[in-house]
């Protein structure tokens, strides 16, 4: 169960970042960085297990 329940947190984890850069590029054009977005997914995915 509580594997299950890491792997739907970092899936909600990979979505919501996903949405947030992309709300940042459409409303404040920053330039976009791949390697920005892995390590947020990475930092908010540790920071909710």
């Amino acid at each position: 169960m509580k594997n299950r329940q890491t792997w739907i947190s970092l899936h909600f984890v990979t979505i919501w970042n996903t949405c947030h850069v992309r709300n940042q590029i459409v409303f404040e054009n920053p330039n976009f960085h791949s390697d920005e977005v892995i390590n947020l997914i990475y930092l908010r995915s540790w920071s909710l297990l």
